[in-house]
């Protein structure tokens, strides 16, 4: 059971009705608590500096004194650190953030982006398998996939589309193929930012009024990419009309 201190004298200062010298050490029996316990709505104050010698904990019990949480000191500390909390409480989410002076606030838990077009060094893009909520951890695989930003080119050891016909509905003949792809102008071109010299491609506005369904738009409508995989259903049909072309140009002879 703990030993309760309400008063007595160990030294010649009086405080309240504890009475302490300068250089007393107050000290119960082993394994028996010092409790200090004012009465009503009082409170402990205490107005100097407290140190917990040793790493020992500094405990906050639960209602029924059963348990406790604590928090303590690092094994070892090179120079003393002070943290100076926060004036007022965060919101739902926030968590302490440092100056690395000494002094918390409240910060929410998000990233700072910026618009990475100029570097030349390989990134990764990170992965993920979360679809909603958060995530605690994030992933890469750099053998797999890797970005330039300062050339736009992203390496992948093998790009797969899902085509399931599970996933599909509407279908519709390609019409016209072969004269859609007789329509398109391949071009070698160099990129204004000089990224790229004689890249070889189509240009998205052209492709659009030919074949819009592989053109990407950006939010005021203008064509901005092109989905060059997807031309391959085009090809496709345009070289079977090529075929039986050829069939009917052989049956004729």
């Amino acid at each position: 059971m703990a030993r309760k201190v309400s008063g007595g004298v160990t030294g010649e200062p009086s405080i309240g009705a504890i009475q302490v010298a300068p250089t007393a050490v107050v000290t119960a029996a082993a394994d028996q608590n010092i409790t200090l316990s004012p009465t009503g709505t009082a409170s402990v104050v205490i107005t100097s500096n407290t140190i917990l010698n040793a790493q020992s904990d500094l405990r906050f019990a639960d209602a029924d004194s059963s348990n406790w949480v604590a928090f303590q000191g690092a094994s070892t500390i090179a120079s003393n650190v002070t943290w100076t909390l926060p004036a007022v409480d965060g919101t739902s989410g926030q968590f302490l953030s440092t100056n690395a002076s000494g002094t918390l606030s409240w910060a929410s838990g998000s990233l700072s982006l910026s618009n990475q077009t100029a570097s030349a060094t390989v990134h990764y893009p990170v992965i993920t398998t979360a679809t909603s909520g958060t995530v605690t951890s994030a992933n890469v695989s750099s053998t797999k996939l890797a970005f330039t930003p300062s050339t736009g080119s992203l390496s992948a050891t093998l790009f797969n589309e899902t085509s399931s016909i599970a996933l599909k509905e509407n279908f519709r003949p390609i019409e016209d193929a072969l004269d859609k792809i007789l329509q398109l102008t391949g071009l070698i071109y160099d990129r204004k930012d000089g990224s790229q010299i004689n890249e070889v491609g189509l240009i998205a506005e052209d492709v659009n009024k030919i074949i819009p369904n592989v053109v990407g738009k950006n939010t005021n409508g203008v064509p901005v990419t092109i989905a060059y995989q997807r031309i391959t259903a085009y090809l496709i049909e345009a070289v079977k009309m090529l075929k039986q072309q050829v069939d009917e140009i052989k049956k004729d002879r």
